[in-house]
């Protein structure tokens, strides 16, 4: 079975719902608090349902994490976008180990 990774969009997102939407990039920054916060307000969750949501997105990550994806980035360079190489996929492993 192939495992690919595909960018099929880019959205805009303000700096508090960037911080929701990586809840695991807020939560090494020390910004979890806020973001969950801002998770709250936006989509209307009360906090024990937004740690809810939050802990089963983790979930995900770690069953997604155990596989190693490659990388469709066409929807770049097919616009002319210049893409830095990514790491190789055992490259990218090693952060979400430790």
């Amino acid at each position: 079975m192939s495992h690919v990774q595909s960018l099929r969009r880019l959205v805009c997102l303000c700096t508090d719902c960037h911080a929701a939407t990586h809840f695991g990039f807020a939560l090494v920054s020390g910004r979890d608090a806020e973001a969950l916060a801002h998770l709250c307000w936006v989509a209307g969750m009360t906090e024990a349902q937004a740690r809810e949501h939050v802990d089963a997105a983790f979930e995900l990550w770690a069953q997604r994490s155990a596989v190693a994806w490659a990388l469709d980035l066409g929807i770049l360079t097919d616009a002319g976008v210049t893409v830095t190489p990514p790491p190789s996929p055992d490259e990218r492993s090693r952060p979400a180990q430790s």
